[in-house]
């Protein structure tokens, strides 16, 4: 399956995309088959209620669960659309209802892979925007990104429904990418509330087990 997500979108469909004034963003749910298409305000973002809307249904629970989506997530998954010009996005995991401390139980953060684009490239890219979490599961195959009040980034090597393993990295990189985010005029997202003890919040949860029935996307 992860093969399937990070190959590269057909060349048609890259200026079909870009062809939109703005480009959208369009999410694609692993799993199913609807596909929202959320349209920014200009080329720099800018979503608008009933765009976050689609952004939590497109991030909703396979069970039906669901929270509002903070809209610095949703500018930051379209700023790194439109860096590498994917014309969508897979969504591995969105909410879960995994424990209050939970970034995605609270509707900011999202697990995603864009087409053509490695985990290790679009980590990079996401790390430089400040204030956020990014992880990479290398053996799952895909990148988890959260917004806080201070960065932090880790590895993670399990399998998918494996207990994580992860270990921190870049850490002087981390508060370097945060000061120059602010100095840009990027503001940190308040914390709701982390577990003691754990400085990474969401690089404690267990790894998403993954749907085998997902049929290749055309």
């Amino acid at each position: 399956m992860a093969l399937r997500w990070h190959r590269r979108a057909p060349r048609s469909a890259v200026r079909a995309w870009a062809s939109g004034e703005p480009p959208p963003l369009v999410l694609r749910p692993v799993g199913r088959a609807d596909r929202p298409a959320l349209t920014p305000s200009s080329i720099d973002g800018g979503f608008d209620a009933d765009d976050l809307a689609l952004a939590e249904e497109a991030l909703r629970h396979r069970e039906g669960g669901s929270a509002p989506v903070h809209p610095r997530l949703v500018e930051l998954v379209y700023r790194a659309v439109r860096h590498f010009d994917a014309p969508w996005v897979h969504v591995v995991s969105g909410y879960r209802p995994d424990s209050a401390t939970s970034r995605h139980t609270q509707g900011r953060a999202v697990d995603m892979v864009l087409p053509g684009v490695s985990d290790r490239r679009l980590a990079r890219f996401l790390q430089r925007q400040g204030f956020v979490s990014v992880g990479i599961y290398t053996r799952s195959g895909f990148v988890h990104l959260d917004v806080r009040a201070r960065s932090y980034f880790w590895v993670d090597r399990s399998w998918p429904g494996e207990p994580q393993r992860t270990r921190s990295i870049l850490r002087e990189a981390a508060q370097r990418h945060d000061r120059q985010a602010r100095r840009r005029g990027e503001e940190p997202v308040p914390d709701l509330e982390v577990a003691a003890g754990d400085a990474g919040g969401d690089a404690s949860e267990r790894a998403p087990a993954l749907d085998d029935s997902v049929e290749e996307d055309g």
